[in-house]
């Protein structure tokens, strides 16, 4: 049997810092729906969100974090410029953090059939028509836009290595960059699109302002 994952730390910072923005009634009602028909306890009154955000596994924190009723997103927190980035920085810090979470590289562990995907989503198990026992298995997601901050793009590969495919998804909540105004060395201002730390962008020479200085 598949070992079970719980909520990641940047999960679990996030989740925490959603029920502070949504209220704790709303925050309490879509837990109860992510954890109905599992042996997860919805939060009781006294117990702290943070406490409870810990017990959820970390396909369950996705759901709870992506849930429309909870419309809080990251794209609130983003940095727009020098005045905003003293206000931010943290929470750039805590956007970082979830788009290293998301992102899934050529080096990472990549979805093995018949267990849960290292990207937290239980349902993309998908049977290939090349053969009897072939799957097609998730082996990347990275940037899938250059402009569009929250557009990702999955790859999926059959385990027989007879087809491939990738799709795009928008992760409203989970940002893989900065959309911001910087000065090159003349002194003129322009637009950049700044990747967070340790996200790999498979056309990072194309993004807006990459190479001015």
């Amino acid at each position: 049997m598949a070992k079970t994952e719980l909520a990641t730390p940047a999960q679990v910072k996030y989740l925490t810092t959603l029920a502070e923005k949504v209220g704790k009634e709303r925050f309490d009602a879509e837990f109860a729906k992510v954890v109905k028909g599992s042996d997860i306890e919805p939060r009781t009154p006294r117990q702290r969100c943070a406490t409870a955000a810990k017990r959820l596994t970390k396909a369950r924190a996705r759901k709870l974090r992506t849930s429309p009723e909870l419309p809080y997103t990251v794209e609130h927190m983003t940095t727009h410029g020098e005045a905003a980035a003293a206000h931010t920085a943290i929470d750039e810090d805590e956007a970082g953090q979830r788009a290293l979470a998301t992102q899934m590289p050529w080096d990472d562990p990549e979805q093995r059939p018949g267990e849960p995907c290292p990207c937290g989503d239980a349902d993309h198990v998908e049977e290939c028509d090349c053969e009897e026992g072939a799957f097609m298995i998730h082996v990347m997601r990275i940037p899938g836009s250059l402009d569009e901050l929250t557009l990702w793009e999955d790859h999926f590969e059959c385990t027989h290595g007879s087809s491939s495919y990738t799709q795009k998804l928008t992760l409203h909540e989970t940002p893989w960059g900065v959309r911001e105004q910087a000065v090159d060395r003349r002194g003129a201002s322009y637009e950049r699109v700044r990747l967070f730390p340790g996200i790999t962008h498979g056309q990072e020479s194309l993004l807006p302002g990459f190479g001015v200085s």
